[in-house]
């Protein structure tokens, strides 16, 4: 009995690690490879977006007082006209790209 209780440790640990190296070969295929291109479309579209919710009002930027509230808030806040998420939105670039491949992977 302790044998066999031996063979099936033994064997459930090997199942265990080929299972985590197989989650590991999907993320890094589907998802950690898409990084190296994601990360600087992202980084390149962070300053025009930031500097778009500073723009004047009538350049479509934000009303200064929300503007205000929103950084105050760590980048969110919801306001007048209605939720604002400075964090989401300099995510974006880098989500839309990974998309694809987190549904390839899960």
């Amino acid at each position: 009995m302790r044998v066999q209780l031996a063979t099936l440790d033994k064997d459930f640990a090997e199942a265990v690690d080929n299972c985590i190296a197989s989650v590991k070969d999907a993320l890094s295929e589907s998802i950690y490879d898409y990084f190296d291109l994601s990360i600087p479309m992202a980084a390149s579209a962070a300053s025009p977006m930031a500097s778009g919710w500073g723009a004047h009002r009538s350049e479509g930027g934000m009303f200064w007082a929300t503007y205000k509230a929103t950084c105050r808030r760590a980048g969110v806040y919801t306001g007048a006209f209605g939720p604002r998420d400075f964090n989401a939105e300099l995510l974006e670039p880098i989500s839309r790209q990974l998309a694809s491949g987190w549904e390839r992977a899960f």
